[in-house]
Formats: structure tokens, C-alpha cells, sequence
């Protein structure tokens, strides 16, 4: 007789719901077993806890630096979602399990930047990039400001783990040494 366990995540902790699969020649009475042991459900119990607990560290790291704004276009969006609730029940923290599709409808304006436009000034010269996706940019060194411009746009350097993660009509300055990139992703 084929038997599958189910496994849930509740408040509470870990539930298991059992369920057995019903054949045509099974008869009311017939000694049926429901319980898997505990052999059985040990290393499963193991992994959903692990998993568990690596999805609340990514989720209170991101309640340290996430704006409402990330959080909202999380919400708003149909894609599935990890959420942390705080005590009022609101959202804290969010991130995709899923990311979203990107087009690769991004493009550079060329010295100068438009309304809207992510933009990056070298100096006294901007340069604008248009449209969402995310493409390389070719190595950018010493910009000392960095625009969002329309969208949720994150300018970085390969390799080194960082990244501007601005949200729209965001700007960050930096000093006398600037910052590097080489990579710019943009989504609404």
C-alpha cells in the first residue's frame, strides 16, 4: 500500500500530517499503519529545520537594511515571497524565493543622463543608462555619485560583494576615493 507523509511549518513548530493512499481492495477494519517510524521521518525533520532557520537568518539580516519601499514592491508583486511578521503583524522584512523575469531592455545613454535615467557621474560628466534588466556595464572607477533615477536599481562590482541597492529617486555620494562597478540591474 503506497503511503506519503506531508511536512508543515507552523508557529507552533513542526507538524507532520500523515496520509495514506486509498486502494479499491482495502476493507473497512483491515489492519492499516498510519505512523511512519521514526527512522523514517528523522532526516526529513532535520532539513525542514535547517531550512527553516537559514530563512529566518536571510529574513532578520534583511530587517536591518531593507526600506519599506523593497518591502512594498515584494508585497505587491505576484511572485511567492518569504516574509517576517513583527508583533503588529506587519511586514518587516521580504525577499523573492523566485526572482523576477528581467528583460534585457536596458541600455546606455551615452555621456548625459535623462529624467529617469540610473546615472553615474565621473567627474562632472553623467552618464545615463535607460529601461530595466541588467547588464555589464564595462568597469566604471571613482564615481562619487550614483542615481536611481524611475527604478530599483542596483550598480555593483563583480566579485567584491558590493552594491549600491538604491530605490527609486535614491542617490548615494561618496568620497574622495568613489566607488567601482562594473554591473547595473534595474526593475519597477
Amino acid at each position: 500500500m503506497p503511503k506519503f507523509a506531508m511536512k508543515a511549518l507552523s508557529s507552533a513548530g513542526l507538524a507532520f500530517l500523515l496520509a495514506t493512499a486509498v486502494s479499491p481492495g482495502l476493507a473497512f477494519g483491515d489492519d492499516v499503519s498510519l505512523k511512519p517510524s521514526t527512522d523514517e521521518l528523522n532526516g526529513d525533520v532535520e532539513v525542514v529545520e535547517e531550512e527553516h532557520e537559514a530563512i529566518l537568518s536571510k529574513l532578520e539580516d534583511l530587517k536591518q537594511s531593507q526600506t519599506q519601499d523593497e518591502i512594498d514592491a515584494i508585497l505587491s508583486s505576484s511572485l511567492p515571497a518569504e516574509l517576517l511578521f513583527d508583533d503588529n503583524n506587519d511586514v518587516v522584512a521580504a525577499y523573492y524565493t523566485e526572482q523576477p523575469s528581467v528583460s534585457p531592455l536596458i541600455a546606455k545613454r551615452g555621456p548625459g543622463c535623462a529624467s529617469g535615467d540610473a546615472c553615474a557621474w565621473l567627474g562632472s560628466v553623467p552618464n545615463g543608462w535607460y529601461g530595466t534588466g541588467s547588464m555589464s556595464t564595462g568597469l566604471y572607477y571613482g564615481v562619487r555619485r550614483i542615481e536611481a533615477g524611475n527604478a530599483y536599481t542596483n550598480f555593483s562590482l563583480s566579485g567584491s560583494g558590493w552594491g549600491s541597492h538604491l530605490s527609486p529617486g535614491q542617490a548615494a555620494n561618496y568620497g574622495p576615493g568613489g566607488v567601482d562597478f562594473d554591473r547595473l540591474e534595474r526593475h519597477y
